[in-house]
């Protein structure tokens, strides 16, 4: 789910501009693009159609070892269609099953880069998820955005 409102936070410490916009991840990685054809398409927009849009917050500041991002509330609304996606498509589990548990978060950069004191004052962000979008990546470095999806 893109996150505009979140995008000047995002650009401050990003290290290079590789067509990502400021996110919330449902699933990556998920299928190789060669597979990403018309029908699983039409499958991913029934899917997400089952899910309904909804307000996010972003109140709190969160890391990962390298990683410092903000957490939407409610977490509990993403961790659904990342579930329903791999319930879909068993193969693609969240981050390659390199983690047990699905933590929700719109990475702000690298743990090493960013500095928290820059964002007093800036939070909470509010959004509405009213859609997913497919980025996909197909030069091995840059991403781009293939198709929005969206929630009921």
């Amino acid at each position: 789910m893109t996150v505009p409102e979140a995008e000047s936070l995002v650009g401050r410490w990003r290290e290079r501009e590789d067509g990502i916009p400021a996110h919330v991840t449902v699933l990556v990685p998920f299928l190789p693009i060669s597979r990403i054809d018309d029908t699983v398409r039409a499958e991913l927009r029934a899917l997400f159609q089952q899910h309904p849009a909804v307000d996010v917050g972003f109140r709190r500041v969160g890391r990962f070892p390298e990683v410092v991002y903000l957490a939407p509330e409610p977490a509990e609304a993403f961790v659904r269609l990342t579930e329903s996606v791999v319930a879909r498509w068993p193969e693609t589990p969240p981050y390659g099953g390199a983690h047990d548990t699905i933590i929700p978060h719109l990475t702000l950069g690298r743990a090493d880069v960013v500095e928290e004191s820059a964002l007093d004052g800036e939070l909470p962000l509010t959004s509405r998820a009213r859609a997913v979008t497919l980025l996909v990546c197909v030069d091995g470095e840059r991403w781009t955005e293939s198709e929005t999806f969206p929630l009921t």
